[in-house]
C-alpha cells in the first residue's frame, strides 16, 4: 500500500468518526427533548448586513437573527461563534451567565454548519466588531454533515 492511499484511509476514518460523533450528538439532544428537527419556525427580526450597515440605530437594540455556524471559538465561560445568514456574516458573543448553565453546555456542543437562532443585544466588541451578544440561542437543524471546503 503506498502513502496516498495510507492517507486516504486515515481521512476516510477520520471522517467517518466526525460523523458518528454528529450523530451521537443529535441523539443526545433529542433524549433531552431538542429535536432540532421539530423546530419548524424561528421569527428574524434582522439579518447581518442590516445591523452592519445601521449600527447606529441598532446598537443597544434586541434582536432576532438566523443562520448558519460558521466558525466557533469557546473560552470556558463564554465564546464567539460567527454565523451566515442570506445576506452575510456576523459575530456573536455567547456567555454563560448570560444564556444560563445548561443552555451553555448544550450550546458548546454545536457544530460548525449547525443552523441556529440567536436573540440578543447589537454591541461592538474592544477590537471594534459588530456583534451580537446572546440571551438566547436556539438550535433550528443540527449538521449532520462537515461543510465541504
Amino acid at each position: 500500500m503506498n502513502n496516498d492511499q495510507m492517507n486516504n484511509d486515515q481521512l476516510q476514518e477520520d471522517l467517518t468518526e466526525v460523523l458518528r460523533v454528529r450523530r451521537d450528538k443529535l441523539a443526545k439532544l433529542q433524549e433531552m427533548g431538542r429535536d432540532p428537527f421539530k423546530v419548524s419556525r424561528y421569527d428574524r427580526t434582522s439579518n447581518s448586513t442590516e445591523i452592519k450597515g445601521n449600527f447606529e440605530e441598532f446598537e443597544g437594540k434586541v434582536v432576532k437573527i438566523a443562520g448558519r455556524i460558521m466558525s466557533k471559538r469557546i473560552q470556558g465561560k463564554a465564546g464567539f461563534i460567527d454565523i451566515q445568514d442570506s445576506e452575510g456574516r456576523i459575530q456573536c458573543y455567547v456567555r454563560k451567565d448570560a444564556i444560563g448553565e445548561e443552555e451553555y453546555l448544550v450550546f458548546k456542543t454545536y457544530d460548525i454548519g449547525d443552523i441556529i437562532g440567536v436573540e440578543g443585544t447589537v454591541f461592538k466588541t474592544k477590537k471594534e466588531e459588530i456583534s451580537v451578544k446572546a440571551t438566547s440561542v436556539v438550535l433550528l437543524s443540527k449538521s449532520l454533515q462537515v461543510l465541504p471546503e
